[in-house]
């Protein structure tokens, strides 16, 4: 197998997956505002509820990412290199 044509897979595989997981993350704070939009909240109820959500969906995120193995050896290379 070609090494250069692997490494490009590989990269679009990642962008692919990236950007997918962007533009995800996007229409679901869209469809959120939509819905809060819709039920004629107040603004600064609005504003607050949609900060938690995004908050929300960080953390979702970030759970996700430490559940894998990469998420976990990038985990131990940052306590290792903050403590010194």
């Amino acid at each position: 197998m070609d090494m250069k044509k692997l490494l490009l897979d590989t990269a679009d595989q990642h962008n692919f997956a990236r950007y997918q997981g962007a533009a995800h993350a996007l229409e679901n704070a869209s469809s959120y505002i939509k819905t809060l939009v819709m039920d004629n909240e107040d603004t600064r109820e609005i504003a607050v509820k949609i900060t938690k959500h995004i908050v929300d969906e960080i953390n979702k995120y970030n759970m996700l990412i430490n559940s894998t193995d990469m998420g976990k050896k990038m985990n131990k290379l940052k306590e290792k290199y903050e403590t010194k």
